[in-house]
């Protein structure tokens, strides 16, 4: 996944967990949570990572398709992609096992956040662009 801070004036052109990690960052050796697990993050770390990426772009490919899709976030979500379940057209799954066994994306993170892309829709935060 890339971002596209959409307004600064710049790119930062990331995968988003890494963008993450550079926000908990705190300059000493040693990040204020873990990017890759939601369960270490503090309200304010949530509060800090939504600031910056609330209204940027993020751009995302399903390898699959090839299917290249642009959407802006609307927020990084405290739920695990397992924990945010749905119907697909083969029946009941979440979005974790939605993106590894019907996208065939690796993720290697369950812990990870997922971002909200519109009312219904999330993907995991470590979807690669």
């Amino acid at each position: 996944m890339c971002v596209d801070v959409a307004n600064s004036a710049f790119l930062v052109g990331k995968n988003l967990l890494e963008v993450i990690k550079e926000v908990f960052d705190t300059g000493r050796g040693r990040p204020s949570a873990d990017p890759y697990n939601v369960d270490t993050w503090r309200e304010e770390d949530l509060k800090k990572v939504n600031e910056l990426l609330r209204t940027c772009k993020v751009t995302y490919e399903i390898p699959q398709t090839r299917q290249k899709f642009c959407r802006r976030v609307q927020e990084i979500s405290w739920n695990k992609a397992e924990s945010i379940r749905f119907q697909s057209d083969r029946g009941p799954t979440n979005v974790y096992d939605y993106f590894v066994k019907e996208k065939n994306i690796n993720l290697r993170h369950r812990n990870a956040p997922t971002v909200q892309i519109s009312k219904t829709a999330f993907i995991p935060a470590e979807v690669r662009f």
